[in-house]
């Protein structure tokens, strides 16, 4: 599920920016989804994984790991200034009567 999650994220990433960024997003999420897909070819009859494909596991959930953890920071973020501008509104900003 965690590959999953990070290819889902990979393929939204692509759609917010542009270029080889956006290009290199697409390619992860392809190949993240394509692993999550095929994971029982990965995986032995007692449903450890392959030994030949331990390091291509690895860097695969290192690679969710960070997507996720770049996800939840921003979110995070967003959430914060969100609250901000709700309870300490600024000049420039909303006016005071539609804050808090």
């Amino acid at each position: 599920m965690m590959v999953f999650r990070a290819a889902s994220e990979a393929d939204r990433r692509y759609y917010l920016n542009a270029g080889e960024k956006a290009k290199e997003y697409r390619r992860l999420s392809y190949e993240l989804d394509e692993l999550a897909h095929d994971i029982e070819h990965y995986l032995d009859e007692t449903g450890q994984i392959k030994p030949q494909h331990l390091t291509l596991m690895f860097e695969a959930l290192i690679l969710a790991r960070y997507l996720i953890l770049l996800d939840q920071w921003e979110t995070d973020i967003l959430y914060e200034n969100l609250m901000m501008n709700l309870v300490y509104p600024r000049k420039n900003g909303w006016p005071v009567d539609l804050a808090a």
